[in-house]
């Protein structure tokens, strides 16, 4: 799977997330507007991403690293508490991703 495009992917999936949440539930244009630009940047990339490789690959390492970047982001800027429990399940995220990419 391409990183150099792996990665801008997974950071518009992340970056149109944290926008959702600045919207205040879509009521808010500017973080509206900004999370469905970087949404469609999203798709774009998975797009060109599924030419290349399976997309149900694709899709779950893209998912699987957004939603581990989202963890991380919500501990460290949100001060989330993460338990035991969430832990383990990045490690699981993790290992999975990296069992799919490595079958490419």
């Amino acid at each position: 799977m391409d990183l150099a495009l792996l990665l801008p992917t997974v950071a518009c999936g992340v970056l149109g997330t944290l926008a959702l949440r600045a919207s205040d539930g879509l009521r808010r244009g500017r973080p509206t507007l900004l999370a469905a630009v970087l949404f469609v940047g999203a798709t774009v990339g998975l797009g060109r991403l599924t030419l290349t490789s399976p997309v149900g690959a694709v899709y779950a390492v893209w998912a699987g690293l957004a939603a581990v970047t989202l963890l991380v982001v919500d501990r460290l800027v949100f001060r989330e508490q993460l338990r035991a429990v969430h832990v383990a399940g990045v490690l699981v995220v993790l290992a999975g991703v990296v069992v799919i990419d490595l079958q490419q």
